[in-house]
């Protein structure tokens, strides 16, 4: 995948992207936890509430990526039947993670009840869970990997890496404690891989089948 030809980085365009994409994320997320984690209710109404609110976030955080030097292209979206193989390959990868994670640590932090509360309280037609599950995955992804980690690459793997898997698990918080360890399992593995292999697509469609799993 060709650099992206874009201005030297700068931390106050990090902060700012940073601040668009995740910024009301890592805030709710927060006051879940302030708030003694309240059981989330997603219905049809909260997903497309959440979908409407990345279809904005996108175009305002991209407009100033645009003016970095970003270019759609620059995404580097490649849409194959291999890569969507080696996204379900990721997709089952994390999820032996986050049972083994489950069993280990699941008796030792607690947290099993809260999402099974959690699950049960999602009620989203098969069709919005499709809907939200590509957005999201797209918009996690794009932003999370392939902005976060490339933004961070000179730093070097650990910066990079540990930077992304803080804002991914900080925008999860209201998880639980054993929520936002599945969360992270879940993002360095893919992280992982876009760091070795810096291909988006996977990485994404795992994601997206994660959400679908979860959503259904």
């Amino acid at each position: 995948m060709p650099p992206v030809a874009r201005s030297p980085l700068s931390l106050h365009e990090i902060v700012l992207v940073v601040a668009i994409f995740a910024g009301w994320f890592i805030y709710s997320s927060v006051q879940a936890v302030l708030s003694g984690f309240p059981t989330p209710h997603l219905s049809d109404k909260e997903a497309l509430g959440l979908l409407l609110s990345e279809c904005f976030a996108f175009p305002v955080a991209f407009a100033v990526l645009w003016v970095r030097g970003w270019r759609l292209k620059d995404l580097g979206i490649q849409v194959t039947w291999l890569h969507s193989f080696v996204g379900l390959l990721l997709f089952g990868g994390t999820i032996l993670l986050n049972v083994a994670l489950w069993e280990l640590l699941g008796h030792t932090i607690g947290g099993r009840e809260f999402l099974k509360q959690f699950s049960q309280a999602i009620s989203v037609s098969l069709p919005v869970a499709l809907l939200l599950s590509v957005v999201n995955g797209f918009f996690e992804e794009s932003f999370l990997c392939r902005y976060l980690v490339e933004a961070l690459t000179k730093f070097g793997p650990a910066v990079a890496l540990g930077v992304s898997a803080l804002v991914r698990v900080m925008c999860h918080l209201y998880q639980g404690p054993l929520g936002a360890i599945l969360v992270l399992g879940f993002g360095i593995v893919v992280t992982l891989f876009y760091w070795r292999f810096r291909q988006v697509w996977p990485v994404m469609f795992a994601h997206m089948l994660a959400d679908l799993a979860a959503f259904t």
